[in-house]
This record gives C-alpha cells, structure tokens and sequence, in this order.
C-alpha cells in the first residue's frame, strides 16, 4: 500500500512542477518529487543509498536555489 501511496507522490510532484511556471516552485514540486523516490529506494531496503540520495538531492536543492534567487535578483 505504501508503494502506491509513493508513487502518487511522485506523479502529483512531477505533474506539479510541469504546470508551475516560476522555477523555484518547480524546483520545489520536483524535490517532492524525489523525496517519494528516497522513500521508494528506502522501502527496498537500499537504506545507504536513500542516505546518499537524500544528502546529494538536498544540497543540490540548495546550491540551485540560491542559483535562481541570484538570478531573480539581477533580473530586478
């Protein structure tokens, strides 16, 4: 059941992210996203992968952030 409920998590975060048209809020719809692919990979008991994931898919999250914020600020 929690396969389900992870996979719909992902398809409303991918949909998400197609249908907003500001990047920082598709950046977000695509971080829940992969978060239900962490939960995924974790329920197959890849649990040192789903670490790994989740460490690299946050700090890119933020590297790509503060990325955009720079670019709305010159943008202004």
């Amino acid at each position: 059941m929690i396969e389900y409920s992870l996979a719909l998590i992902a398809i409303i975060g991918s949909i998400a992210a197609v249908l907003y048209v500001d990047p920082i809020e598709k950046l977000i719809m695509l971080m829940i996203a992969a978060g239900a692919v962490v939960g995924t990979i974790a329920m197959k008991m890849y649990v040192d992968v789903a670490i790994a994931v989740a460490i690299m898919s946050a700090l890119s999250t933020i590297i790509i952030l503060i990325g955009l914020i720079r670019i709305q600020e010159l943008r202004t």
